[in-house]
């Protein structure tokens, strides 16, 4: 076999674990909506359903993609769906199209045969966005999340919070990135 071949195949094997990381194993969130969304699933009760969306919508003024200006961000989200964040600096994020919950059902057999249920909390749940033409629900690093409700394996990268990406206009992308990897 050609070295050139060799080579190849071993970085074509190499590849998973440059995309997934050495230790990253997945964790099971569940992707909704809205509350609504959430609460029609019938895995969780209307009150952790609001309880994590109003938590979010305060994580949401904290660490959504920031533009410099309403046009650069209606232009990865859509005329009228921006709003200023911060008067201060002139600052515009996308809404909300989704959140992340970290929450997740257990259940279990107790010593003496019983079953017990109750809700661990693995992450903090998120916020998550969807860019115009876009129909996934993305990370406000633009990391794919998904696009379908209800449970699913996310990255441990997606469990952490990470800063507020400034991004440019058509930003939401590559930019955001490579901003949320360097740390902000």
């Amino acid at each position: 076999m050609k070295r050139s071949k060799r080579l190849r195949l071993v970085l074509l094997g190499a590849t998973p674990l440059i995309v997934t990381g050495c230790n990253d194993k997945p964790e099971t969130g569940y992707l909704y909506r809205d509350p609504v969304d959430c609460q029609s699933a019938g895995v969780f009760k209307a009150g952790l359903c609001e309880q994590e969306y109003a938590r979010v919508v305060v994580l949401h003024s904290q660490i959504a993609p920031r533009y410099r200006s309403r046009v650069d961000c209606e232009a990865d989200f859509g005329i009228g769906r921006c709003q200023a964040v911060d008067q201060t600096f002139s600052a515009y994020a996308p809404p909300i199209s989704g959140y992340l919950l970290g929450t997740v059902p257990v259940t279990t057999t107790g010593s003496q045969g019983q079953r017990l249920e109750w809700l661990e909390q693995r992450f903090p749940s998120a916020p998550l966005y969807q860019a115009l033409g876009d129909d996934h629900l993305r990370s406000n690093c633009n990391e794919y999340v998904g696009r379908r409700s209800g449970p699913l394996l996310v990255s441990t990268a997606l469990t952490r919070i990470r800063p507020a990406p400034s991004v440019q206009r058509g930003g939401f992308g590559l930019k955001a990135s490579a901003l949320c990897s360097q740390g902000g």
